[in-house]
């Protein structure tokens, strides 16, 4: 059954199919990249500007590639590299463009916060809530690409949330 790369991505979004149920090769990866940087670039450009923004989705991008690449030589799956990149730069772009109309309808919300006077609101849960859909989708891309335990995926995602924050703050960007 062939379907659509969006669709694709969607299906993974909910769960219903894995990174081994995506094309292999450098075309749909290449595609999910460029998706997801157009994306980040304009969702968030406006609120946090466009140059930023880009050095941020490429550093990710860089970041993201290298992060699965060492997991799946460390496990033993190298030829699952570029479904397991496909499927995680598709989750990006996908949850990015659920993230796009909250950042559009509120484009202070991603500046600086002082912690004395911030009260969260809708769009602040709305984002927290993409946050962490987006670690569970991305533990479950893990979980099938190394062949874990779902929780297992779920730490080796948080653990390149963690790892994507201190490259950009090496940066000095984030």
């Amino acid at each position: 059954m062939s379907l659509s790369l969006p669709r694709q991505f969607l299906l993974l979004c909910l769960f219903r199919i894995g990174p081994q149920d995506l094309p292999a090769g450098g075309w749909p990866v290449l595609v999910a990249a460029l998706g997801y940087l157009l994306v980040s670039v304009l969702g968030f450009g406006p609120a946090l500007g466009h140059g930023d923004v880009a050095v941020e989705a490429m550093t990710d991008i860089l970041v993201l590639a290298a992060y699965i690449g060492a997991l799946l030589r460390l496990r033993g799956h190298p030829e699952r590299y570029f479904q397991t990149l496909t499927a995680a730069y598709g989750l990006n772009f996908m949850l990015g463009l659920l993230a796009w109309p909250i950042i559009a309808t509120e484009p202070g919300l991603l500046g600086e916060v002082n912690p004395d006077t911030f009260q969260a609101s809708l769009p602040d849960y709305l984002l927290l809530g993409l946050l962490f859909w987006n670690l569970m989708v991305l533990g479950h891309v893990l979980r099938h690409a190394l062949q874990l335990q779902l929780w297992q995926g779920f730490l080796a995602a948080l653990a390149y949330l963690i790892l994507s924050v201190l490259a950009l703050d090496w940066l000095d960007v984030a």
